[in-house]
């Protein structure tokens, strides 16, 4: 699986899910969008979300860092 990440550059919280990421040993791919605002109210309006990070798997809206946090809770648990 892919994951994308919706990212800006002052924002701690993108960069500890992108190190979520790396631990889980996953595929991603950043998006910067600190200069785009455009991309950044897109995003806005398709989800309903204004905070970055913005997570999304293979299109799937996850949603910020604490939702990936317990989106990979859940997923860990389902292995065990």
């Amino acid at each position: 699986m892919t994951y994308d990440v919706y990212t800006a550059s002052y924002c701690p919280f993108c960069v500890e899910a992108v190190g979520i990421l790396v631990k889980q040993g996953c595929d991603f791919r950043v998006f910067d969008i600190t200069e785009d605002k455009e991309t950044r109210a897109s995003l806005t309006e398709a989800t309903g979300c204004e905070t970055l990070p913005q997570i999304f798997c293979e299109g799937a809206f996850i949603g910020g860092c604490s939702d990936l946090k317990t989106y990979f809770s859940e997923v860990n648990d389902d292995e065990e």
